[in-house]
Parts: structure tokens; sequence; C-alpha cells
């Protein structure tokens, strides 16, 4: 009997060895040797769609480091907690709730990202985030990036007929994350403004419609996080503001921006030829900046044209401003360009005879008399081929490794013609 016991023990710690392995299997985030950051990115979603739950009753999903509770009634098509969406639309309509509560109000996640979370927090839910790393001890979340939903600021800016008129100086919403260690006690809390009309002065008074880094820090070392909301108008029952808020990158540090100094072309002048193309080249400082990213735009585009990547054509004789333009801060910088027309002067006095003036290579010169004028073979940019001085009055000379097109024969100021077959 004490021996089967004894296998019973073992058989139970190694079936309790493959449950930690498949639950790491399972949850990855768990073995991660640093905290990660929740971005939502990685959840799959097809584009302009949104996840609001699919299994009835009370689940979790993962990202990064952490866990998210949803609750999902499929009977009502209702849910609480965490949701997450990448819809990039920003306005909102009370007739289509159902599907614009999902929208947040920028339309996209930090930094450009697709996804963001969406939360929706009552009484009736849990609206809850579990720390998957360091579990025996907890750990220090640094902060994350808020937004208000679409829902939520479309009624403080314009009223609803649930809450009744806009919000106005006193009003306010706040969201407040609450920090639980491994024992479960309570370790401190942070109240998150994402609508604060309190101040006296008007001009304090603000909505967040972008991304804002919110400290978490201050909660110390948790194990779960619980979140909870505050409005300035409720009745009995709660809230008569949507308690609905957008969140991305929780977890993450603050992003340092570093906002464009100065932009500087290498170039100020420059001369061109029609059809000439050149590139210019600019210097965004500092340059470690956030956003280098610029435009280019010519004054003249009769003159000269300029692509987005500053490669600037000249396309007809006179003068052009080509201005490169930072897209923070809306720093300029310019180039003046001169085009310049290909003229090719022909004059009646003729000093040669110059034939066929159709060839596959050969050409033939007579002079009327020895000149000291070099003959000069011309392409129909203006560019010098070749350029050879004549000893006698009957000449050949071969173009055939030419490529085909009009080329000129230049002698003083005669100018002649050919065109290479």
């Amino acid at each position: 009997m004490k021996k089967n016991n004894f296998l019973l023990l073992v058989l139970l710690f190694f079936a309790g060895s493959l449950f930690q392995q498949a639950y790491a299997t399972l949850n990855p985030i768990t073995g991660k040797s640093e905290l990660q950051v929740a971005t939502f990115d990685d959840l799959p979603l097809a584009p302009e769609s949104y996840w609001y739950g699919d299994t009835d009753g009370e689940t979790v999903f993962y990202s990064g480091s952490f866990s998210f509770t949803n609750t999902y009634t499929p009977m009502y098509s209702s849910w609480g907690g965490f949701a997450y969406s990448n819809l990039t639309a920003t306005d909102f309509d009370p007739t289509q709730w159902l599907t614009h509560q999902f929208r947040s109000a920028t339309g996209i996640g930090v930094e450009g990202s697709a996804n963001y979370a969406v939360a929706y927090v009552s009484d009736f839910n849990k609206t809850e985030i579990q720390v998957m790393h360091n579990i025996d001890e907890g750990d220090i979340v640094a902060g994350a990036y808020l937004t208000n939903a679409a829902y939520t600021l479309n009624s403080a800016l314009n009223g609803d007929g649930y809450m009744g008129e806009p919000f106005t100086h006193g009003d306010y919403y706040k969201i407040i994350f609450t920090g639980k260690n491994v024992d479960g006690a309570t370790t401190s809390s942070v109240e998150c403004y994402l609508i604060d009309y309190r101040s006296s002065q008007a001009d304090e008074h603000f909505a967040l419609d972008t991304w804002e880094w919110f400290d978490l820090s201050g909660l110390g070392k948790v194990s779960k996080v619980v979140v909870t909301v505050k409005a300035s108008r409720e009745n009995q029952w709660g809230s008569l503001l949507p308690t609905y808020f957008c969140m991305d990158n929780f977890g993450d540090s603050k992003n340092e921006i570093i906002n464009v100094s100065s932009v500087i072309l290498t170039e100020h002048n420059i001369s061109l030829k029609e059809d000439e193309a050149h590139q210019l080249t600019a210097i965004v400082l500092p340059e470690n900046a956030t956003n280098k990213n610029v435009t280019w735009k010519s004054s003249d585009e009769t003159v000269a044209t300029v692509n987005e990547n500053g490669l600037v054509t000249a396309i007809a004789e006179g003068t052009a401003n080509i201005t490169v333009i930072t897209e923070d801060e809306d720093f300029e910088d310019l180039c003046a360009v001169t085009v310049l027309k290909v003229r090719i002067d022909v004059y009646e006095k003729n000093i040669c005879k110059v034939y066929p003036t159709a060839t596959t290579g050969l050409i033939h010169i007579v002079l009327q008399e020895i000149t000291t004028d070099p003959i000069q073979i011309i392409d129909i940019s203006g560019k010098i081929l070749q350029t050879i001085r004549l000893q006698s009055l009957e000449n050949t000379i071969d173009i055939s490794a030419c490529p085909s097109g009009l080329y000129l024969i230049k002698i003083g100021n005669q100018a002649i013609k050919v065109i290479k077959i």
C-alpha cells in the first residue's frame, strides 16, 4: 500500500511539472526574462474590426506580460472589461453605438500602430489586469498610454439623451488604477484624468483626443491592477457619462519625443539644362529627432518639378524655388533653380559640306579650305562627344559607336544635323 502511495505521489509530481510546462507553452509571456509591454498588436485582428469576447462568461486575453479580463454575454451581445480594436474612424453616431463603441478618439494606436484596447468599466464586470511576469513577487508597471473612446468624448463634448448637456466648468472624467500585491493587499492608486474642466481658467480645460502617457510606477510592485472610473456626472446608479476609455502600450515607459530644430539643404543655388535631373539633399537636425519626415514643393512646376525624395527635374527655361518642409515644426529651407534652354545655333555661312546626313556610321566632310577650327560632334543635349582637328580638305569620321539619334557636326560657326541610324 505504501508503495502504491509513493507511485501516486511521483505521478502527481510529474503531472504537475507537465501542467506547468503546458501553461508556459500556452502563455509564453511567463517565460520572458523582462516584462513585455502590452501593445495589443500581438493579437490577431482583421483590418477595421474588433474583438469583444467569444466565450460566454468571464475570460481573459493576453498581450505582452499581462492578461486582461473580458466578460461576454452572447444572449444580449453585451460585454465588459477589456476588448481590442483597430477601427480607424473617430466619429460617433449614437444610432450606431453597437459598433461605434469600439472607436477611439485617435483612430490609431500609439506611434501609428494598428491595435489598441477598449475598456468598458461597470459594476457588473471585472476590469482587471494581471501581471504575468515575476508572478511570485509582482512587478512594477512603468505606465500606459490612454485616450478617450469616441463614444465618451462625443457625449462629453456634445451631450446625449442620458447624460444631458455637454460638459462645462467643474466637470471631469478620470480613470483610477489600483494596485494589488501578491497577497491581494492594495498598494496604491493612480488617477488619470481624460477630461478635466475643473480649472477656473477655460484655456486649461481639456478632453483628450490624442494618446497621453500616464505614470503608473507609483503603484509599486503589483500582481494585479484593478481599473475603475469616476465622472462628475452621476446619479444613484453610477456615472451618466459612458464609462469607456482606450489604452495602448500598457507597461511602457514614456517615449521621449525629440522635436526638429532645423532643416538645411546642402545646396542653395543650382543651374540645370532642360530635361536634366538633380538630387537635392536635406539634413534634418538634430540627428536623433523623433520625426524626420519632410515634404518638397516647387514654386513653379512649369520650370522645375521635385518628387517626394527631393529629385529635381528641369522642365523649361526659367527660375523656380524648391522648398523642403519638415513634418515636425514646419521648418523650411529652399534652393533656387535656374533652368537653361539648350540652344544650337546654325549659321548660313558654309565652310564645309557634310554627307550623308543619315548614316549608320561613316560621315564624309569636305572643307572649302583648311581651317584651324576643330570639328565637334555634339548630341542633342548639347554635350560634346568628340573634338577632331582636320588635316586635309576631304575627311571621313566614324560615329558608329554613338547611339542612334540626332547629332550635330559643328565647325566654326556652321552646324549640320546628322541622323545616326
